[in-house]
């Protein structure tokens, strides 16, 4: 009843700077509202300002909208 996730996608940053973000996570059927949606993002930005997002190590929450898919994102300490 859950599924796996394995996604790969490209950020385009205000300042015209494309970060990879890839991130694995598992969705779990939740009744009327879709799917409970855990994910565990790595980020890789080239040298520059948006380099300390090599560092970060996310865990994430996210659901579906009318839209496609919103996340709430976090840095692990």
């Amino acid at each position: 009843g859950s599924l796996r996730l394995d996604v790969r996608l490209v950020l385009a940053c205000s300042d015209g700077t494309a970060v990879l973000l890839g991130y694995q996570g598992v969705a779990v059927p939740a009744g009327d509202k879709g799917y409970d949606i855990r994910i565990a993002p790595l980020f890789e930005a080239p040298p520059g300002p948006h380099a300390w997002l090599n560092r970060i190590q996310g865990v994430g929450r996210g659901s579906l909208t009318d839209g496609g898919v919103r996340y709430e994102i976090y840095a692990l300490q």
